[in-house]
């Protein structure tokens, strides 16, 4: 497993989350801060509800065993 992926199973997810919360934070932006929010629940819920059962369904036990050594964010 690459160096990002041993931190977080969503690195992309994360650098996302993490330039919004940047924004928000460099604006003092509410806005932004409540963007961030809704981003990041529909990331959550569509990794929850789409990819990981696509991904166990693919990979079986070894991704259960990377979801078991690895945390979904961080």
């Amino acid at each position: 497993t690459g160096r990002l992926y041993r931190r977080t199973r969503n690195p992309m997810y994360v650098g996302v989350l993490a330039m919004i919360a940047g924004w928000a934070l460099w604006f003092s932006s509410a806005t932004l801060a409540g963007y961030w929010l809704a981003v990041a629940l529909v990331f959550n819920l569509f990794i929850r509800i789409v990819e990981e059962p696509s991904l166990k369904k693919q990979f079986g036990k070894q991704y259960a065993e990377y979801c078991r050594q690895v945390p979904r964010w961080l």
